[in-house]
């Protein structure tokens, strides 16, 4: 329990970054939400995600890629001046 409360900057800062992704998330495709899911949310590594989505590793990681790239370009459209920063697998 070292962790300091979070303030209310704090959790208003995050809800409204978690609205953002999730209407830039509405926008991607299924496909494009999926493996974005699979692998950043549920932390599957994407030859884990191949598998349940049926494709070889190296689709999933070409699909990975342009997931995140569409998904940081939408966020930039939402917020201009955001830089955002996608974890790499």
């Amino acid at each position: 329990s070292g962790a300091a409360p979070e303030t209310p900057f704090e959790r208003a800062a995050g809800s409204e970054l978690g609205r953002r992704l999730e209407r830039a998330l509405a926008t991607l495709s299924v496909e494009a939400r999926e493996v974005l899911l699979l692998i950043g949310v549920e932390g599957m590594t994407p030859s884990e995600a191949a598998l349940v989505c049926g494709v070889t590793p190296e689709a999933m990681r070409q699909r990975l890629k342009r997931a995140r790239a569409l998904l940081a370009e939408r966020l930039a459209e939402s917020e201009p001046r955001a830089v955002v920063r996608l974890r790499e697998a």
